[in-house]
């Protein structure tokens, strides 16, 4: 059976399995993923996990139920599913945990663990920990007509001076509640993984598929509190941001990478620009946050502090 060849993070992928959720194209695979046997474990690992093994070159993931996946020098990842593994689930974990290795092991970009959307011909990230609602502010953004370049996933790199942002795909994962609250049901729409509910919710694919530049970078942080503020933070905040906000960062020890992920970080904290935004927990306040950062934006970078909805 031929491949599928697919487009992500300015990659060609060569995949034995379809990825719908990717634009197809052509021309020389940088990276193939395939079917195969895959080791029950690596040949002298630097770290051993629960889930995974790890050594400079080679990735060892395991999600029980679903898979075993090798990545191997950024331009191999076999597969070996599990039987009675659904194929969405194995290529949720791929198109997630998977790339980013994948992405940390070729070198040259930094996964960020966020999301990211076309907002005037510049990227605007949307960052911070699991829950903090990037998805849902990606998805008011969209809704005003931004285009969704990734969600969850975020490749950055320095380019000409500049920190830009590579498009992954086009979909967003939503908890049932934001699905509802944008006017949609869930029935027609596949979950993220069958024991909850989060969806897959497509969306209309970016005008473009190159990178983008970052026009900001915000840390959204949910708090008990009225209102919504935003506020700029200073160089050393800025490198710990990206540090601890790397998808699969505590795996990059395992497979020497911690020295290059440093380099990279270092090379992209003078390029952006971040700010905290800080918002009530709570019933969604999703259209001031959509109002807040768009003004924010309109009034540009040099601001100190611009708050909404008081």
């Amino acid at each position: 059976m031929t491949d599928f060849v697919y487009r992500t993070c300015g990659l060609v992928l060569s995949s034995a399995l379809a990825l719908p959720e990717l634009e197809p194209a052509k021309g020389p695979p940088d990276v193939a993923v395939s079917w195969g046997a895959v080791p029950r474990s690596l040949e002298a690992p630097r770290v051993r996990g629960l889930s995974h093994e790890a050594r400079p070159g080679q990735f060892l993931f395991e999600i029980a139920g679903v898979a075993r996946y090798i990545v191997e020098g950024g331009t191999r990842v076999t597969i070996e599913p599990f039987a009675g593994a659904s194929e969405a689930t194995v290529r949720l974990f791929l198109l997630n945990t998977v790339l980013a290795i994948l992405l940390h092991q070729r070198g040259d970009l930094l996964p960020l663990h966020a999301s990211a959307v076309d907002v005037g011909g510049g990227a605007v990230v949307l960052t911070g920990k699991s829950g903090a609602g990037k998805s849902t502010l990606a998805a008011e953004l969209v809704r005003r007509g931004c285009g969704l370049l990734s969600d969850d996933l975020a490749p950055l790199r320095p380019a000409d001076g500049r920190a830009e942002v590579l498009p992954v795909f086009p979909r967003l994962n939503l908890w049932a509640d934001a699905v509802r609250h944008f006017g949609s049901n869930t029935e027609s729409l596949e979950r993220v993984r069958p024991e909850v509910e989060q969806y897959g919710v497509p969306v209309a694919p970016p005008p473009t598929s190159k990178a983008l530049p970052v026009r900001a970078i915000y840390i959204l942080i949910p708090e008990k509190r009225e209102g919504l503020t935003l506020t700029p933070i200073g160089p050393i905040e800025k490198l710990q941001a990206l540090l601890y906000r790397t998808a699969v960062m505590p795996f990059l020890e395992g497979l020497g990478l911690r020295a290059a992920h440093l380099e990279m970080v270092t090379r992209l904290v003078p390029l952006l620009s971040f700010k905290r935004f800080r918002r009530p927990i709570g019933p969604m306040c999703v259209a001031a946050m959509g109002d807040a950062l768009l003004a924010d934006l309109e009034a540009g970078s040099g601001a100190s502090e611009s708050a909404s909805t008081r």
